[in-house]
């Protein structure tokens, strides 16, 4: 395995000797990574890879679609990688979603890489301060347990 860093976001990409992952998508795939046995994700490996100067191109197969990736290199080191990705994309404006803890709130699901919801929070009439950390940690945990049937209904969607 190797760690990555893309666009803010860290992974670690299998690059050999991995049995099959269960799972019948790569969404699963991860998830079993995620919350099963997350052996896989302790082994860091590298020079796998052959470098060829000036550019290196790979493509990895991730949960989102292939990502091609193009590294620049000299002396056998990579200086710099520019990613082609999946398009982000917005899915759907104001979605409402019901909640046990705030009862309704208003989200936007959008796709990069992943679904993701994303929440205004004036709707709660509070502000990102330290003050309201655990209202805050609340709300987005009740957005988080409704993200799990929006998972299904985006793959449906897919």
């Amino acid at each position: 395995m190797v760690e990555v860093h893309c666009e803010g976001e860290t992974g670690k990409v299998i690059t050999s000797g991995v049995i099959d992952v269960p799972g019948a998508t790569m969404v699963d795939n991860k998830d079993y990574l995620n919350r099963v046995d997350d052996s896989l994700l302790r082994f860091v490996k590298s020079g796998i890879i052959p470098i060829s100067e000036p550019v290196t191109e790979v493509v990895v197969d991730t949960p989102s679609g292939l990502v091609k990736a193009k590294a620049l290199c000299r002396d056998g080191r990579c200086e710099k990688v520019t990613l082609e990705m999946m398009p982000a994309f917005v899915e759907e404006l104001d979605r409402v979603l019901k909640t046990e803890a705030f009862g309704e709130i208003i989200v936007d699901v959008a796709f990069g890489g992943e679904f993701y919801l994303l929440v205004d929070i004036e709707q709660f009439a509070i502000g990102i301060e330290a003050e309201n950390a655990r209202k805050l940690v609340g709300i987005g945990g009740a957005v988080n347990q409704c993200r799990r049937v929006l998972h299904s209904w985006a793959e449906m969607k897919v």
